[in-house]
């Protein structure tokens, strides 16, 4: 589900899949979110955060013990 939010000054939409920011745009209507584009990669990544990437043999260390994925 997309989720749209909007004042004065701004508008944000967000998809419900991992709370990931699809758009932002300000009053003129500039875009600061890349509008991802099949040409350069179709895909999307909803999840992000902890960790960007890979993690190497699948275990991610943040300043602690490891975490296996």
């Amino acid at each position: 589900m997309l989720i749209t939010l909007t004042d004065s000054k701004t508008t944000a939409v967000i998809d419900s899949t991992g709370a990931q920011l699809i758009s932002l745009k300000d009053a003129s209507g500039c875009e600061y979110i890349w509008q991802r584009d099949a040409k350069y990669w179709k895909k999307c990544s909803p999840l992000l955060f902890p960790v960007v990437g890979n993690c190497r043999k699948r275990q991610a260390y943040p300043g602690g013990p490891h975490i296996r994925h």
